[in-house]
């Protein structure tokens, strides 16, 4: 997916809409791969992020996204309100 179409401000609220219809923990945590820049994520891709991540049933992809996304959450979640998010998704 994102091989073929690069993730940049304006095309990842695409990528974001596409969280909402992967049933597939793998497959979710694939995109939130994808979402993984350099950019710091808005208020909406990060709680987006988060929700799709607490919605994963496998607690090995929860932690593989987690992984990746880690540290670009880090810095948007306060953007968020959402300092405790971390621990609600487990």
């Amino acid at each position: 997916m994102s091989k073929r179409y690069a993730v940049t401000a304006q095309t990842r609220p695409y990528y974001v809409a596409a969280l909402a219809s992967i049933n597939s923990d793998y497959y979710k945590q694939e995109v939130l791969s994808f979402l993984n820049s350099d950019e710091p994520l808005d208020a909406a891709t990060t709680s987006a992020v988060l929700n799709s991540i607490s919605d994963m049933k496998s607690d090995y992809y929860k932690a593989e996204a987690i992984q990746w996304d880690l540290a670009q959450l880090a810095g948007t979640l306060t953007l968020v309100g959402e300092e405790s998010a971390l621990v609600d998704l487990f």
